[in-house]
């Protein structure tokens, strides 16, 4: 099993409804997303998938997110926009968009702030 992952940023801003401090009024981050994906195979070149094809698809993920009110974003969903329920998202978005390649997300991680990150995954 090989494993690839790779980084795109973006910046939006949210508050977390129902939360008491701080989180609670409107903010805004520089959001940092790092996805791993898995593949078994390597193709005729020697690699998984390319890191140029990857973070296409990835910056196609985060594109409508980037520079958006999360809360206007993730209402519609009827989801908080946790840093949690981000990774998620992302998850989930990626793997349709990675459905056509060989390779499958194994882990995202969203960083808020340098030093705070939140990471979703599935149980194979």
């Amino acid at each position: 099993m090989y494993e690839v992952s790779s980084e795109v940023t973006f910046s939006a801003a949210h508050h977390l409804r129902n939360y008491r401090g701080p989180c609670e009024n409107i903010h805004g981050h520089n959001w940092r997303v790092r996805a791993f994906v898995r593949g078994e195979d390597l193709n005729e070149l020697g690699i998984a998938i390319d890191f140029k094809a990857l973070k296409a698809h990835m910056a196609a993920v985060v594109e409508p997110l980037d520079h958006a009110d999360l809360n206007a974003f993730f209402d519609a969903l009827d989801i908080n926009p946790s840093s949690e329920n981000l990774a998620r998202y992302i998850y989930k978005e990626l793997e349709k968009a990675l459905a056509s390649t060989p390779c499958a997300v194994a882990r995202i991680e969203v960083y808020e702030t340098p030093t705070n990150c939140a990471a979703y995954f599935e149980h194979a």
